[in-house]
């Protein structure tokens, strides 16, 4: 119960404070929502980086596994 009367004052007070300091409020968004948009970006850009040197390793194990497989067919022979 503590915690939830807690949880209340607390969003209460935020919701004045964002009601009377809300030119502060959407100046600190102008300034922040751009650079999270650019990391989000490059965290976006080197996911992707990533998932193509994974596909691209993982294309030359399997032409490894198949030049493997027809060594063994050959000295099978």
């Amino acid at each position: 119960m503590v915690a939830f009367t807690a949880g209340l004052v607390a969003f209460v007070l935020g919701l004045i404070g964002l009601i009377g300091w809300w030119g502060y409020f959407v100046a600190v968004l102008k300034g922040t929502v751009p650079l999270i948009l650019m990391l989000g970006g490059l965290i976006a850009l080197y996911g992707a980086y990533t998932a193509q040197q994974d596909k691209i390793e993982e294309k030359k194990e399997e032409k490894k596994a198949k030049l493997n497989d027809k060594k063994e067919k050959k000295e099978k022979k």
